[in-house]
């Protein structure tokens, strides 16, 4: 088994089932819903450029089964005049029989996306939120309603951006 990472141009049907039925098993939902939300992430996102990873799967070299999926996102981030690129981290499952040192890999690899300027990885649950921390990503936004964690994976044009949201979120959450 080993990482392996898509691109827009290996989304294709029987790759697009495998990961579709991989996610059913992982958090529910159907197929066919799985199926929707890949093509919003992707086919419908004009973020994602050809050389962008889609996500990284562990899987077998004749990449007929797959063990484990973790899922970005690319999205407009918007700082004052500046236009960023940003991703999201979703979706992120490992089978039991592939958990360990390579389902630790997997959850990392967004964090080493060097297409983007800004990660986020939200609904983070009880189980993921230590290794999401132990990452370098820090919690943005109200602690009780909102489970965003972001990290710079890029550090153009940072420093305003930074500080303005370090700012502003300490203010709402102290009231300082």
């Amino acid at each position: 088994m080993k990482i392996i990472t898509i691109y827009n141009n290996d989304l294709l049907e029987p790759l697009l089932d495998k990961m579709a039925k991989l996610t059913t098993e992982g958090f529910g939902d159907s197929v066919e819903l799985w199926r929707k939300r890949f093509a919003y992430w992707w086919k419908d996102n004009p973020y994602l450029t050809d050389d962008m990873p889609a996500c990284w799967i562990i899987s077998n070299d004749e990449m007929d089964e797959i063990f484990g999926f973790h899922a970005s996102i690319p999205i407009l981030f918007q700082h004052g005049d500046k236009k960023l690129l940003a991703a999201g981290s979703g979706t992120f499952y490992v089978t039991p029989s592939a958990r360990g040192a390579l389902s630790t890999a997997l959850g990392i690899q967004p964090s080493r996306h060097k297409y983007v300027d800004v990660m986020i990885s939200t609904t983070t649950n009880a189980l993921s939120h230590k290794m999401i921390c132990s990452m370098g990503y820090r919690r943005v936004g109200n602690m009780d309603t909102i489970t965003n964690y972001m990290i710079i994976v890029c550090c153009r044009d940072f420093l305003s951006m930074i500080s303005y949201l370090a700012n502003h979120f300490m203010i709402s959450e102290t009231g300082m």
